[in-house]
């Protein structure tokens, strides 16, 4: 956990909300253990448009699941590149449509808003694959706001 102080750190040192998604940040607030994704977010302007225009799906890997994927440097050196932390979580994205578990279909492909890539739905219990053949289950499911959905999920999604 010695990361969240680094996280903290981040936070206060001039990284702002650079785009007006106040919904968003209000619902990720609410949610334990998902500072190192609001970290991340907020530092992406190029993801403004999904979250306050389009429908989405947005599976967030918890803080543990940051911490089992990446040591404290790995961490800090990812949140600091915005092209791999944006292509990162434009993996964890579904936009276009709201998906939630009630609508899962076991093996059902979705493409992400990393181009190219996809994901797919698991049904018991509910999860997601991810491109290597990891499986994340989702904690906390069906957290709806106006244009989209948000599922807690406890492993960081891996493309190729």
């Amino acid at each position: 956990m010695k990361f969240l102080g680094v996280l903290l750190v981040l936070c206060t040192a001039g990284v702002t909300a650079q785009f007006n998604a106040t919904e968003f940040v209000e619902v990720l607030t609410t949610l334990s253990n998902v500072t190192t994704v609001l970290t991340a977010v907020l530092q992406l302007t190029e993801l403004e448009s999904i979250f306050t225009g389009s429908p989405f799906t947005f599976f967030l890997p918890t803080d543990d699941a940051f911490e089992a994927a990446y040591d404290d440097i790995e961490l800090v050196t990812l949140l600091q590149n915005q092209t791999v932390i944006a292509s990162l979580l434009s993996y964890h994205l579904i936009n276009g449509t709201r998906v939630l578990t009630t609508d899962f279909v076991n093996g059902r492909a979705f493409e992400t808003f990393l181009e190219g890539e996809t994901i797919t739905t698991l049904t018991e219990p509910p999860g997601i694959q991810d491109a290597t053949g990891a499986v994340a289950e989702i904690t906390t499911a069906d957290v709806t706001v106006d244009t989209g959905v948000f599922h807690v999920i406890d492993t960081v999604l891996q493309y190729e």
